[in-house]
């Protein structure tokens, strides 16, 4: 295990590319309302250096893009024409971190006025052929006292041939899709319709205005090629659903396990599922007094084990879900800043035989608590590249 430390990286955030660069973003305000432009840099951890990618041109943060390719050495980003009209030429490109190589892969003409807040697009980049296309549309309530993005449709877009297709499917023309993450190899988990526990629609949507939410699996080649037969009914693997009383909150993918939130509003609890799709094993655990996102029970998976975090008087302790039992404890004086690839990250102060004491990040390996690595520092983040490198921020 390599551990870095990253020191004076207080203002150091992104996701590691090619193994030892990380991506950092940068906003800063527009010419247009509710756009920012966006600069991308790259800091070499090994050099410590920052070098910003692409300065001679413009970049809008107008597309919400989710990329499920593998590969992570892709950036993608979007430009905007500068003709004066209302109607503009918005450009989405990849851009190939290792060679420079830079490839416009979809280009349309659309009103740049709506996005200020009618209108927002996001995109899931597939692979390096098909990516798929949502606009999704502001409307009210039927009381016309709360509004949100619940209008859809959607296009599979085919960068090799430029060609565009209408996605009929029921399901996603009605629900939408609020995220799709890779599993392994093709497969990956889709999570359809719109939460109620963001901006707290459950207080005020109707029953007949509430989405039904899906989680489900799918094959990306299975997908591809539905959408090209303009099936109606695609398939997707459901594994659970929920319906205005009940909603999911999150769905996320740690190790082996699908880990997802289910909540119930009107009687402030939360069911945490893991949902092994190994072994199509689940357990769940159960969380009252929710009565908002903040309230949400922490999980992780920690040694391909499934655990809830505590917090006691005592400390910070993990509920072991596999034997029913807390058998990991850190004491009140130390604070767990995260947990990443089986490792304790722990912030506190060292003591020394002579002068103050001094605040410290402490690196301990799951399950003995091994001590791995103790650093002089406040901690700001961690960023882990694989399994193997782990770099640690502090200031």
């Amino acid at each position: 295990m390599n551990i870095r430390i990253i020191k004076n990286a207080h203002n150091l955030k992104g996701n590691v590319y090619s193994g030892r660069f990380i991506l950092e973003k940068e906003f800063e305000p527009s010419g247009y309302e509710g756009i920012n432009l966006v600069r991308y840099y790259l800091y070499d951890v090994e050099k410590n250096q920052k070098t910003e990618l692409l300065s001679d041109r413009k970049k809008y943060d107008i597309l919400k893009i989710k990329n499920l390719d593998k590969k992570n050495n892709m950036l993608y980003f979007t430009s905007i024409s500068e003709e004066p009209s209302e109607k503009k030429d918005i450009t989405l490109y990849r851009y190939d971190i290792n060679n420079n190589k830079l490839n416009v892969i979809y280009k349309y003409n659309d009103d740049i006025g709506q996005y200020s807040e009618y209108k927002r697009i996001r995109v899931f980049i597939l692979n390096e052929i098909y990516i798929i296309i949502q606009n999704e549309y502001i409307r009210y309530n039927l009381t016309e006292s709360f509004k949100g993005y619940f209008e859809f449709e959607q296009y599979l877009y085919c960068i090799k041939d430029n060609r565009i297709i209408a996605i009929t499917d029921d399901n996603l023309r009605t629900n939408g899709i609020e995220t799709i993450k890779l599993l392994k190899n093709n497969m990956c988990v889709i999570k359809t319709g719109y939460n109620l526990m963001t901006d707290e629609r459950y207080k005020n949507l109707s029953k007949n205005e509430a989405a039904y939410e899906r989680v489900s699996f799918v094959n990306i080649g299975q997908l591809v090629s539905d959408i090209l037969l303009m099936k109606k009914n695609i398939v997707l693997d459901t594994i659970d659903q929920a319906y205005y009383t009940e909603t999911f909150a999150y769905v996320a993918v740690k190790g082996n396990y699908i880990v997802y939130s289910k909540v119930n509003p009107g009687e402030n609890e939360e069911e945490v599922i893991f949902y092994n799709y190994e072994t199509k094993e689940s357990m769940l655990c159960i969380n009252k007094n929710i009565y908002g996102i903040e309230d949400l029970a922490m999980s992780y998976i920690i040694g391909n084990t499934p655990y809830i975090r505590l917090a006691s008087q005592t400390g910070t302790q993990f509920y072991n879900l596999i034997k029913n039992t807390v058998d990991i404890k850190f004491p009140e004086n130390v604070t767990v800043e995260t947990v990443v690839n089986d490792m304790f990250i722990v912030s506190g102060r060292k003591k020394h035989f002579i002068g103050r004491d001094t605040p410290a990040v402490t690196v301990y390996r799951y399950p003995d608590k091994e001590l791995l690595h103790q650093e002089k520092g406040i901690y700001m983040g961690c960023i882990a590249a694989d399994r193997e490198n782990i770099y640690i921020l502090t200031v």
